[in-house]
């Protein structure tokens, strides 16, 4: 289960919803802890209290293998398993825009989908973007608030890294050894180094 602890003495002040959590580290903001819950399902618990303020569903066999991202008015979170993006209103649990990698995705990828599109990635926002790294080697960008498709970025090979950003700048890795920096805005590369 998810527990609150005592910050000083380490005893358990409430316990949250349980089940498989997955294996993302949890998300934090001023209220609410977000985290996997219950298989499939996607939770935000009280700070306060561990009661559990809305469970989402985030498709067959869709475990939490990466953290959410809360950014502005959403939390954002992948569909590792299902090589989609997803965006909800942390205060109701609505799903504000539900995405694939792959534009013609109809099926998530474990239940009838083309393999080779999961996000094993932590998302980063900003600049109005979601940047999402993918199995299909590419970093893909939506737009933070509608899931609009952007700009994709070819790296070669399957990209596993969590994006960072500083300034107008996106760095991550990829599974062939090369550590990639992108323009934030424009998806044009600025540089690309494969360190010995």
């Amino acid at each position: 289960p998810v527990v609150g602890l005592d910050i000083d003495s380490g005893e358990v002040v409430w316990r949250g919803p349980s089940g498989p959590q997955g294996y993302a580290a949890i998300c934090l903001d001023e209220n609410t802890l977000f985290a996997g819950a219950n298989g499939s399902n996607f939770a935000a618990v009280d700070l306060a209290t561990g009661k559990t303020l809305w469970s989402q569903n985030g498709g067959h066999q869709n475990r939490q293998f990466m953290s959410f991202t809360r950014f502005g008015d959403l939390a954002y979170v992948p569909g590792s398993m299902t090589g989609t993006v997803m965006a909800w209103d942390p205060i109701r649990g609505r799903t504000k825009w539900h995405e694939p990698i792959w534009p013609g995705q109809q099926l998530p990828i474990n239940n009838g989908g083309s393999p080779g599109y999961e996000v094993f990635a932590d998302l980063a926002v900003a600049h109005g973007r979601v940047y999402a790294g993918s199995n299909d080697g590419k970093l893909h960008t939506f737009s933070a608030e509608a899931g609009e498709r952007g700009w994709a970025f070819d790296a070669g090979s399957p990209i596993q890294s969590s994006p960072s950003i500083a300034g107008e700048t996106v760095y991550f890795g990829a599974w062939n050894g090369y550590v990639c920096a992108v323009d934030a805005l424009s998806g044009q590369q600025r540089w690309k180094l494969k360190p010995s």
